[in-house]
């Protein structure tokens, strides 16, 4: 206890304490998280380049939606597209060193299909518009456009949560908590559109508790200053608007005669209601659904085949109850992931932390949401209804949004929401605990400080984990029949820290062993990928595999053609027709760091069943 004692009588501005976590652990993070690797950063990082090119609407072009921007561009964004959603794959500093070498040539251009970030405003990327706006006469390469762009967002978002720490009456401490949680840091670390969103939020919600709590009176410039930044949240994600609401906290005194109060009240909120209806119906102009889209582009990018925003609303309006019953079955059905995701759930949702850092983070924010306290002010209980209105109008509009425009017509749950949608919104859930606990009150600087460290190097180490560090997994051999996946669609081995990928051609039509096999055809080419990054020179690898069928058979690949060897024919057949094939190769060059893959595939039309996989390695010992 007397360590906490002389750690909280420590005299530190809370928001520099803010600044020096969000710089340290926010840089650590730009240079963990591998280019393009928080949800549609490619997207975010195409959209910026073309604000900073005075293109402020996205192009709609030959039913596409667009984005007409260097062909290195999207180069550069090739070693990292593997790592999306699997966690078996690995890049290395190696990769990036020689990513960063490829050259902007910003005269060579294509276009880029951009259905997801051309709906966003160019308010939603000042930051990454302006600093690409700054460098592009430089003609410095793509990759390194793309890291200043991260650094100079970070910072900016620093520098804005800075003043918004310093302005707000209190819950400076709370701010400062969920600034800093895992999810938070590691989107505000990025490009993403979703920074200008957290600040703007942020910063309307300090301001206002500034003008209720600090303010004697609410002059003009306060008024200007709450317009204004109500403009810039509904022109960033009109889902955030209901924060408007906080604006009933100040107390009508402040406005001088009631006379001016209802004008002032008038001007805000139908500044607010026509920002949100010129960019909705911009949206709305731009938008294009999956069947109207070129037929040519519209796989494999960010659309849905069976979702319909405009038969979705007409769905809703004709079905009664029918979204009530959406809500509570997406809540009740994801509510870990939203919880979780919030929290810190890293890469493209793909790299969760651990669940006990999970639960403690919410006792941590639940504790600093009773503590934190400043005695002369009081929050009454009706500004904590405004507060829980505006929290549930904010909820409600991200359900329905995402439902509109993401989930098939007449889902019965919707699937895409993530937890750190709710990063603008929460501040406002945890203020509904303010309170007093004077016993423990003066701890709460430590065990946020403390908590932080905590986090943010489990964070840290997480994103290094996931990323750059390669399992020292080699065996003298493990096999695969084909009978077990994991819950993220892998095949489990024999070998309980290796797991192989491409489930998706899963059959019971014939097994060798077991009930099930792999059926391979044009349609899904390949199955049992095996990634690995530590063979050396001289290293021989064994491959078996049992076919059923006349064509197919084993790959052998060292990234970037390194070496690419395949065989198809059989070296025996058994009693029930399936026949081994065997391929055995000795690694040409060191691999260490660099990707081996092995894998089955057939590329033709008639179906072959696979079965009974064994892979040995033989160590060169040399």
């Amino acid at each position: 206890m007397g360590a906490l004692n002389k750690l909280a009588s420590i005299k530190i501005r809370p928001e520099s304490i803010f600044a020096f976590f969000a710089l340290i652990f926010g840089l650590l993070f730009v240079f963990l998280t591998p280019p393009f690797q928080s949800p549609d950063e490619n997207n975010h990082f195409y959209r910026a380049y073309q604000i900073s090119e005075g293109h402020l609407i996205s192009e709609k072009i030959d039913n596409r939606l667009v984005a007409f921007v260097p062909q290195s561009l999207v180069k550069t964004t090739g070693p990292f597209t593997s790592l999306y959603w699997n966690n078996l794959t690995k890049t290395s500093f190696r990769v990036i060193r020689e990513t960063l070498e490829i050259p902007l040539n910003p005269e060579k251009k294509q276009f880029v299909d951009i259905p997801n970030t051309a709906m966003y405003s160019p308010i939603s990327y000042l930051p990454q518009a302006f600093i690409l706006f700054l460098l592009k006469p430089v003609n410095l390469p793509p990759l390194y456009l793309f890291y200043c762009t991260r650094i100079f967002t970070l910072f900016f978002w620093v520098f804005c949560i800075f003043l918004a720490i310093r302005i707000i009456p209190f819950y400076k401490w709370l701010f400062i908590l969920v600034a800093l949680l895992p999810m938070s840091l590691f989107i505000n670390a990025s490009i993403s559109a979703d920074v200008m969103t957290n600040i703007i939020s942020f910063f309307l919600i300090a301001f206002i508790l500034n003008a209720a709590y600090s303010q004697p009176e609410i002059k003009t410039r306060h008024l200007v200053f709450i317009i204004g930044l109500s403009i810039f949240l509904a022109l960033s994600k009109v889902v955030y608007t209901p924060l408007i609401l906080l604006y009933f906290i100040i107390p009508r005194k402040k406005f001088g005669s009631k006379k001016k109060y209802i004008i002032q009240t008038c001007l805000l909120f139908a500044v607010s209601f026509i920002s949100v209806f010129v960019w909705s119906s911009t949206m709305n102009s731009l938008y294009i659904q999956y069947n109207e889209y070129n037929e040519h582009f519209r796989d494999g990018i960010t659309l849905v085949k069976c979702a319909d925003m405009h038969k979705q609303l007409a769905y809703i309006l004709d079905n009664g109850t029918y979204i009530l019953d959406v809500f509570f079955s997406s809540t009740q059905k994801s509510f870990d992931m939203y919880a979780e995701g919030y929290i810190g759930t890293f890469g493209w949702l793909d790299t969760p932390l651990p669940h006990w850092l999970i639960y403690l983070s919410y006792f941590v924010i639940i504790f600093v949401g009773l503590a934190d306290k400043d005695h002369k002010i009081k929050v009454k209980p009706k500004h904590k209804i405004i507060m829980f209105l505006g929290l549930f109008l904010i909820f409600f509009l991200i359900f329905i949004t995402q439902h509109l425009t993401w989930d098939c017509v007449g889902s019965d749950y919707i699937i895409s929401i993530q937890g750190r949608y709710f990063i603008p919104a929460f501040p406002l859930l945890f203020m509904l605990f303010y309170n007093s606990w004077e016993k423990i009150e003066k701890f709460k600087k430590p065990i946020i400080i403390a908590f932080i460290l905590i986090c943010s190097i489990i964070s840290a180490n997480t994103l290094y984990q996931r990323y750059f560090y390669f399992p020292d997994n080699q065996t003298n051999s493990f096999t695969c029949n084909a009978e077990k996946i994991t819950r993220e669609k892998l095949f489990i081995t024999s070998n309980p820290e290796i797991f192989l990928e491409n489930v998706s051609a899963l059959s019971k039509e014939q097994s060798r062993s077991g009930n099930i096999s792999v059926k391979l055809n044009n349609k899904n080419q390949s199955a049992f990928l095996y990634r690995n990054y530590k063979y050396s020179k001289g290293d021989s690898l064994i491959v078996e595999i049992w076919r059923y069928g006349k064509t197919g058979g084993i790959v052998i690949f060292g990234e970037k053609n390194i070496f690419f060897v395949s065989d198809t024919t059989p070296i025996m057949k058994d009693s029930k027709g399936w026949e081994l094939l065997r391929l055995e190769y000795e690694i040409p060059t060191d691999m260490i760091y660099r990707e081996t893959d092995i894998y089955i595939t057939n590329p033709e039309t008639d179906p072959v069943y696979f079965d009974d996989l064994k892979i040995s390695f033989i160590k060169n010992n040399q």
